[in-house]
């Protein structure tokens, strides 16, 4: 391969060889550059006091362990004369090498994944979309130390407390988590005919319009009719009733586009589009500004034996997505326990126990009280949080405790906020 050469003029330097060894293998590079590879390794370990390798001195060292298995002596003989000509030149970019052999090794292995299943002697697609997430995992190992680690320095910090974000229409939770920020990942938790997605709809559509021109709110819907959700989301945006909705459709929707209602994107729900793989291609085709999945427990994907491994694999990849591109928020059930309860805890959401409020930097429940003349209270609680916050949170409250009051009519929750 065209970057074997290189490789071992890298590797000439002991540090170096120790950072690459574990990612040179059979399949990233030639045969004979693996043979001299692992014969480099026994010299490190033959001359321990040695820090940078000694061409004359290696080369005689492979002669003594190699020389007689040898079936091709002159090729050989030929790379290592290539050898001594790179020595003399400037030494590659290490980081971008490392790159190249963490990218040749996963290509190939997804490689023998498709040919496989191409010819029908087993493997399946889904196995993919693991090995691109190692991948990318894996890829931080090829850079730098200053690509890698932050710096001491509380500039950033400050920076991002201060400025930008997506703010929320309650008050409550502006005070609480403060403006949602790239790398977010938040779970909206609750049981259901609590308005999970009326709550989310008023939120949603009050960020839209702080997104830049070229973004989208792309909601992932598997929960209600794609239309209603619409419908929700346009209405919360308006703050009016159904029947003022319904009375001039007209007038709503041009003043819904108009704010940039046709980059509000809900998955139909007869897309056909249920999985991590044609979800994850919509991100790319279409630039998410805030990501929202209702409900994420919903989307297919990473087999598992066990139902809470898998949650736990799903939530996961939210996490990533939100790394990746911006705010994900993921639409959660509560178990039976929080039937009728106001005050909604972690340990209440239903599936994986740990990995899914694991995965979560911030966590919000809405809790709905069954006692009479109650039904349109609810009880919002932040029993997680790690967000920044921003200029208005009050750190008194990050983990606070809020009554609201629900306005289904209006598809939006109301604030009961008072100076605190």
């Amino acid at each position: 391969m065209s970057y074997d050469i290189d490789l071992l003029v890298v590797t000439s330097k002991k540090d170096a060889y120790h950072r690459f060894k574990d990612h040179v293998k059979k399949h990233n590079v030639s045969k004979i550059t693996l043979d001299l590879f692992n014969v480099l390794g026994e010299y490190w370990t033959n001359n321990p006091t040695r820090e940078e390798m000694d061409y004359a001195e290696f080369r005689t060292f492979f002669s003594i362990v190699k020389g007689k298995k040898l079936s091709n002596p002159s090729a050989y003989e030929m790379a290592f004369d290539n050898l001594k000509d790179a020595l003399d030149k400037p030494t590659p970019i290490t980081k971008d090498l490392l790159a190249k052999l963490i990218e040749v090794d996963y290509a190939t292995r997804i490689y023998d994944v498709c040919l496989k299943v191409g010819m029908g002697i087993g493997g399946e697609l889904s196995a993919i979309e693991p090995l691109l997430n190692e991948y990318k995992k894996e890829i931080g190992a090829s850079v730098e130390k200053e690509d890698v680690f932050v710096n001491p320095s509380l500039s950033y910090i400050s920076e991002v407390v201060s400025t930008g974000g997506l703010d929320w229409r309650l008050k409550e939770l502006r005070v609480s988590l403060g403006p949602l920020r790239k790398g977010d990942f938040i779970i909206i938790a609750a049981r259901p005919e609590t308005g999970k997605t009326t709550f989310t709809a008023s939120e949603a559509s009050h960020m839209l319009t702080q997104l830049k021109e070229d973004e989208h709110v792309i909601w992932i819907n598997n929960e209600e009719a794609s239309n209603k959700v619409m419908m929700r989301v346009i209405q919360a945006f308006h703050g009016v009733t159904t029947g003022e909705l319904l009375s001039n459709t007209t007038y709503y929707e041009e003043g819904f586009i108009s704010n940039g209602g046709n980059r509000f994107l809900v998955l139909d729900d007869d897309s056909g589009i249920r999985s991590v793989n044609k979800i994850a291609s919509l991100f790319k085709e279409f630039k998410p500004g805030l990501i929202i999945f209702d409900q994420l427990d919903k989307v297919d994907g990473f087999k598992q034996d066990r139902e809470d491994l898998r949650i736990g694999q799903l939530y996961e990849w939210a996490r990533d997505l939100a790394k990746e591109y911006c705010p994900v928020i993921a639409i959660s059930q509560v178990d039976g326990t929080g039937e009728g309860e106001k005050w909604i805890h972690m340990n209440q959401l239903r599936g994986s126990k740990t990995d899914k409020i694991g995965e979560a930097d911030a966590i919000v429940t809405i809790g709905k009280s069954n006692e009479a003349g109650e039904d349109l209270k609810r009880f919002l609680h932040v029993p997680k949080n790690k967000l920044f916050g921003g200029s208005e949170t009050i750190e008194a409250h990050r983990h606070g405790a809020f009554e609201l009051e629900i306005e289904p009519a209006k598809a939006r929750f109301k604030s009961k906020w008072t100076v605190k």
